[in-house]
């Protein structure tokens, strides 16, 4: 196993990854990042972004659909880019909600690439708040071509 590496991506990192772009961007900070195997990042999750204007349940919570989008974006950023090379998911697998996360709380995710076989690849994740789990699950990636517009 490698060590862990202090290089933390750059903002413009993140989004060249991740096509999406504030308020929809829900990754604030990489905590720890081994490129290629290993990636914990972290959300804050507030009232206050306008992407959860809507998107708020009579319980004050988010939506896991918002939960799940977090863990995905972080697990995304597992893999290294591939010149000329986008990743999309392919697909989710095992996903368990243990618990919904609060407004208020700072979520950590960790995600550990499981496998690589040509283009396609699949990481474990799991997303924590003080410790205890909240949602894991299995995403699945491929690096397609990049389409020129």
């Amino acid at each position: 196993m490698q060590p862990s590496t202090l290089i933390q991506p750059t903002v413009e990192y993140i989004e060249s990854m991740v096509p999406l772009r504030y308020p929809v961007l829900l990754v604030d900070r990489v905590l720890e990042w081994t490129p290629g195997e290993r990636i914990t990042a972290l959300k804050c999750f507030t009232t206050n972004e306008p992407c959860f204007g809507t998107n708020v349940s009579e319980f004050n919570q988010p939506f896991e659909a918002t939960m799940i989008e977090s863990m995905v974006q972080v697990a995304g950023l597992t893999l290294p880019k591939r010149a000329g090379k986008y990743v999309y998911l392919l697909g989710l697998s095992n996903v368990e909600i243990h618990r919904r996360t609060q407004f208020g709380e700072m979520v950590i995710t960790t995600a550990q690439k499981q496998w690589l076989r040509g283009n396609m690849f699949r990481i474990k994740a799991e997303s924590k708040a003080d410790g205890e789990l909240l949602i894991s699950g299995e995403i699945t990636y491929v690096y397609l071509d990049a389409v020129d517009e």
